[in-house]
Order: C-alpha cells, then structure tokens, then sequence
C-alpha cells in the first residue's frame, strides 16, 4: 500500500505539473500567428459575407479560393474578441484547454477504469499534443470532436444506437464548418469499420470448437467485443459514415470542403511549414524542428514499440490459438484505429495528439493487469514515465523556443494582452498611420498580423493559409528572403518587380542563429527608397509612378510629425536622431543611453571614450549607417588594439558599401586575431568572392546586376553571446 500511495503521488504530481503547464501557456498572451488572420476573415465573413470577390489579406491569393475552410472558427473568433476583447480569448483558450485535458482523462479512465492508469495516459497526451493546445487554432476543435466523437460511438460498451448516429451526425455538420480536418473523423469511421472487418476474419478462422476451448480460460473477454461482432451495430456503424459524408457537405465550400487537404498538399506548399506538415521520422530526430521536440519523438517512440510489441503478441496469440478469448485480447476494433493514429502521425507532426487512440488501445490491453493484483510493476513503470515525462518537458521540449512569447513576472502575464515579440509594432504602427497603399512583401510569420491590422488597404505576401496561394508563391519567397547567388537565375529584385511589390518589411538582426534578417536587403537597391527604420526593422517603399501618392502620404505623415525626410533621397536615420531622438529612441532607432554616449565618445578618458565608440559602433551597425560605422571603428582603432568584435564590425560595414580592397585587408586582419574563429573566416570568404566578382568581366558572369552589398551574402555580425554582452539595453 506505501509503495502504491507514493507511487500515485508521482503520477498526480506529474499530471498536475504539466497540466498546469498546459494551461498557463493556453492562457497566456494571445501569440498565435494563425489566430490574427482568422480574427480578420471572421470579421469580413460577418460584413461581406461567405463569398468576398477577393481574398482581402494577400496580394498573391488564388482568384479561387477566398472562402476559407475555418469560416466558422473566424466568425466565432470574432464574435468573441468584440464581446470580451483579448483578455476574454486569452480566459475562453484556457477553458477550451482545460476541457480537452478533462475529457481525455475520462476517456482514459473509462477504458482502463483505473485512474493512475488515466493520469498517466494523460501525461503522454500533454507532451504529445501541448504544441497544439498552445495555439489559438482550429485545431481547438477538431481535437475535442474527435474524442467526442471517440465517446459517442466508439468508446467500450458503447452500443451504436440511432440516437448516437444523429448526436455524432450533428457534430461532424458543426466540426465541418469550423475546420477541414473534420475529415480525421470520417477517418477514425473507416478505421473502425476496417478494424471490424478485420475481426470479422478472424472470427472465421477460429477453430469449431473455439467457445469449449473457452470456457476453461481466464475471464477477459470484454463486454465491448459483443456489441463489436453484432451486425446491426456494424451495419449502423456504415450508415453513420454515410451519413457523416452527407452531413458534412452541407459547408460553403461543397464537395471541395473534403478535398481540401489533397488540393492542398499538391497545389500549395504546405510540406514547406516546419511546424506543421513535416512527416515524421521514426527512425532519425531532426534537431531544430519546433514541432517535434527530443521529448516528444522519444515518446511516440516508446508509443510505436510499446503498440508493436503488445499487438504483435495478440496477433502470434490468434495464430497460434484461433480462440474467441484471443480475439477479444486482439482488440481488432482499437487497432484499427490505434493504426489509423500511427499512419496519421507518419504523415505530419501536426497528428501527434492523435496518438490518445494507441494510448487506449494500450490502456485495453493492460486493464487486466490493473484489475488483478500483479499491477505493482506496471503502476511503477507509470510512475516512472510520468516522472521522467515531466523532468525532460522543460529542458528537451520545443517549449524554449516559445518561452520568449510568455512574460516571465506574472503581472506582465495578467496585463499583456498579446506577445509582441517578432511583431514589430512600431513599423506596423507607421504603416498604419502614414496611410500608405498597396503590395507588401513580409515574413511568414508576421504575415497574420498584418492582414489584421493594415488589410485590405495593404495586402501581404504570405501568411499561414498556404492553401490560400500557389506553391510558387512561397518558393519566390524563399528566393526573396534568401536571394540565390548570382548567375542562379532570376534576382531578387526582378522577383520583387514581376510579384508586383509596392513595400518591402525587411526585419531581423544580424546575429548567429536569426533564421530571418532582410532588414539591409534593398539597402542600395535602385529604384526602392527606404522609408522607415529601426534597429531590427526596416520598410522600403518601390520608386514608381504609381507609387507617387504613396510618396506623397509618408512626407506628409513625416512633415506633420516635424520629422525630416526628403522625397528625393528617403529617410535618414541620422538625420531623425539627431533632430528628434526621442522619438527616435521611441521607435526603436538608438538605445536609451544613445545620447549619453556621444557625449562620453569626446572623454579625455580613454577607457570611457573606448567604451562610447564600441556602443556607438554597434548602433550604427544595427542601423545601417555604414559610413559612420567605419569612422567610429577607426577612431577606435588609433585609441587602441583592434579588438575582433570591432574588427568584423569595420569588415562588416566596408562590405556593405562593396568597398572591396579595404574589405579584403580588414577580413584578413580579422582572421589573424582569431585564425579558428569561424565568424571571421566567413567574412574573409565573403570579401574573396566580391573581389572575384568584381574582378571577373560582366560579359563573363552571364547573371543580371544585383544591389551592390545589400544581399544576404554579409555574414551575421555577432554571436548570440556578444549581442547580449553588447546590445543588452537596446529596445
């Protein structure tokens, strides 16, 4: 009974940790991308109704597809946020959260009736599925429908009445309406049906006299394989799916509703999403995925072995026995849809919650032992996985790469209404009040936001409707973001030019481990004026005729501001700081002590001047002021020692203004501070191959001119270390 009472107190204690994991980041600051472009569509399905003539969020929309497949799960979203704002959504995720969990638990324990075995069951669920359950998407209801689902007409010693046929009609007609994967229902239908003809099979290769080979074996024939084996119930089971097909055409979209995910993996890019549409791999865990964590592949591991070994044993059993009790053990019924889970989760990471059929399938096959007294070993195991579920989540889950998003004191939590991190409010803020006009290029995850808050006077690039555009759509993107080197084909700036791009959102800093940084992108590139800027964001504005209004709108937003800006030439981030630099330092342009350190760059004391100009360096840096990057470096250099830091900073602006030969010098000065230092072995390499390139006859290069020291060829300027070290108090 002691080790009984303490090893419950591991499980609960496990369950209770990451269940209040769950629903703290459920309730946290809204920080789902998806979630702001279904806040906007619901709104526009609600004024302009089902059919709007064009998608009024991207620029770059099929013309025939501007109906989303979640219409319901927008307008509801909606509904919601006008009748109980952020702070409301933030409490309606966390109950939606609470209520899966629950209804997963119940589901568990009905099928082991034991309620460690159900807590435990639970734990594996919140590992697997808390990637989902974070994020304010569809898939809120498509997890709930199918354990409902599960419970109506396929839980053990669930009799398949008409009554639950029209109860689970009905939820498959709302589910329809709220999320194309309603089709994971009618799957969890053919898999049950499979799994019936599948014992149907057996129960015909058992021998005559099976049941008198029965009647001396040990009780564990459930009542559930009666119900499982009456053709009625199978019969009704059939119709139901008939039904559910039937039931769920009734949907904006038709017929084309079913065919969403098929259209979508062919003509979209979804398979591109990392955190989405990757196949799982059992065989090899990919670091880096956000999706699929160390944790979790290790559990679905231990799922797919477990499932193997427990089913491969029931199955030798009906071989070797073709008994009616070996059936039964067998399960044919579960494992059909334990299998359906398994090929789901092969298909893409976005199923792995689906694995709460293979844990039910586990649960049946244990629940004699948890019945019986020989169930010290197994309640320990239990207690063990839980324990060891609940120690490695922190520390080798996706969870760090999220964390960011969640406020670390708890007043900041309470009062935030959403994460703001990689949002860039502040040029958003410009693009909104300057009343700019027409074709954004933006990064993918921003892309969301966007569309909330400046469509449909400005429609984005991409955002993560990927069935909502052309699978060229997201290559040109990735052409964009990372432009190819030259002589590979079409520029970057053609690319730009044949998408019909009136506004460039360059964002990012250069520092190892930044996936994006297109801040400097179009820096010197002809016919594009920068417009706006921060230290990790930047906004350029096409030079066009058609973009002369749009010229005329920002000078004026700037002139009623009293901040300066020349229509010719764009804005200088020099001249704002020094004619308004509060409002500078408001808008993320220099840190908070900026002043403060051109002061201190005319110290008679050289360690405080040296201290100034390292400052002064990075900020230019960050800014892209190049020209006075170099200045402050070399008026460092005379002061003292080049430091490497200093040095690749020097590297770093003369390659940007494609000063060659004094590149080539500094890069190798920089590689002979450090000759291990990968960072600086990378600029020499990039100085090398400019100089080439510049030496090399354009006749010979056979590829179209580039904005000369703008690309994404530069490498990062700092290591994460350094930024921190160097840049800590910057906005």
């Amino acid at each position: 009974m002691k080790q009984f009472d303490i090893g419950s107190t591991i499980i609960a204690g496990s369950l209770f940790f990451l269940a209040g994991f769950a629903l703290y980041g459920a309730g946290g600051p809204l920080k789902t991308p998806d979630a702001w472009f279904h806040l906007k569509m619901g709104e526009v399905y609600l004024t302009e109704g089902l059919w709007p003539d064009a998608d009024p969020l991207l620029h770059t929309a099929h013309e025939n597809a501007p109906v989303q497949h979640e219409w319901l799960f927008g307008v509801v979203l909606h509904g919601l946020h006008r009748m109980v704002g952020f702070h409301g959504l933030r409490v309606v995720h966390a109950l939606i959260v609470a209520g899966i969990l629950w209804l997963a638990w119940s589901i568990f324990y009905r099928q082991s009736e034991s309620d460690i075995a159900a807590c435990w069951a639970t734990c594996v669920f919140i590992v697997l599925s808390w990637w989902r359950l974070w994020q304010l998407r569809p898939d809120l209801v498509t997890i709930p429908a199918a354990l409902l689902l599960y419970r109506i007409l396929l839980e053990r010693d669930r009799a398949v009445t008409w009554r639950r046929v029209a109860m689970a009609s009905l939820l498959l007609l709302v589910w329809a309406n709220f999320h194309s994967l309603f089709s994971v229902g009618l799957g969890l239908l053919i898999a049950a049906l499979l799994g019936r003809g599948f014992g149907a099979l057996l129960r015909r290769a058992e021998e005559p006299d099976a049941l008198d080979k029965d009647a001396n074996a040990e009780p564990d024939a459930d009542a559930d394989s009666v119900e499982q084996t009456d053709p009625r119930a199978t019969a009704r089971l059939a119709a139901m799916l008939g039904i559910g097909v039937l039931v769920t055409l009734v949907n904006p979209r038709g017929l084309r509703h079913h065919l969403t995910f098929l259209e979508s993996s062919r003509q979209s890019a979804i398979w591109s999403v990392s955190d989405e549409w990757k196949h799982f791999n059992p065989f090899a865990w990919r670091p880096g995925e956000d999706a699929v964590s160390l944790t979790g592949w290790l559990t679905m591991q231990m799922l797919f072995v477990t499932l193997l070994l427990v089913a491969g044993m029931g199955l030798v059993r009906v071989i070797r026995e073709r008994t009616v009790a070996a059936r039964h053990r067998l399960a044919p019924e579960q494992l059909g849809l334990a299998l359906a889970a398994v090929l789901s989760v092969l298909v893409s990471v976005r199923f792995f919650w689906m694995a709460f059929l293979i844990l039910l399938y586990l649960l049946r096959a244990w629940r004699p032992r948890l019945q019986s007294k020989a169930t010290a070993s197994l309640r320990w195991w239990f207690a063990g996985t839980s324990l060891v579920l609940a120690l490695a989540f922190p520390m080798f889950s996706s969870f760090k790469l999220v964390a960011p998003n969640i406020p670390g004191d708890f007043s900041t939590y309470v009062a935030q209404p959403y994460a703001t991190r990689g949002l860039h409010e502040d040029a958003v803020q410009f693009l909104e009040e300057s009343g700019v006009r027409g074709n954004l290029f933006n990064e993918y995850a921003m892309g969301g936001f966007l569309g909330y808050r400046l469509a449909p006077a400005i429609r984005t690039f991409v955002d993560g409707r990927t069935e909502h555009y052309p699978a060229d759509v997201l290559y040109d993107y990735f052409r964009i973001w990372r432009p190819p080197s030259p002589g590979t084909g079409e520029t970057m700036l053609e690319t730009l030019d044949r998408r019909g791009v009136d506004l460039f959102f360059g964002v990012g800093l250069p520092v190892v481990g930044q996936r994006y940084h297109t801040t400097t992108h179009l820096q010197r590139a002809p016919d594009w004026m920068l417009i706006y800027r921060s230290l990790d964001n930047a906004i350029y504005l096409r030079v066009t005729d058609r973009n002369r209004e749009n010229l005329r709108r920002v000078s004026a937003y700037y002139a009623n501001l009293d901040i300066p800006f020349d229509p010719g030439t764009g804005f200088d981030p020099l001249r704002v700081i020094s004619a308004r630099p509060q409002w500078a330092a408001a808008h993320g342009m220099i840190p908070p002590n900026h002043a403060e350190s051109l002061a201190l760059r005319e110290s008679p004391d050289q360690e405080v001047r040296l201290r100034a100009l390292d400052q002064l360096g990075s900020t230019y840096a960050l800014l892209g002021a190049f020209a006075q990057l170099i200045e402050v470096e070399r008026e460092a250099a005379r002061l003292n020692q080049v430091s490497k830091v200093s040095l690749r900073r020097l590297t770093y602006g003369l390659l940007h203004l494609d000063r060659t030969e004094e590149t080539l010098d500094a890069a190798r000065s920089l590689v002979q501070i450090d000759r291990q230092d990968t960072l600086s072995r990378s600029f020499l390499l990039a100085a090398s191959r400019r100089a080439s390139e510049k030496r090399m006859p354009i006749e010979e290069t056979d590829s179209p001119s580039q904005p000369p020291g703008s690309w994404i060829d530069v490498p990062p300027l700092f290591t994460q270390a350094e930024f921190l070290e160097c840049c800590s108090n910057y906005p």
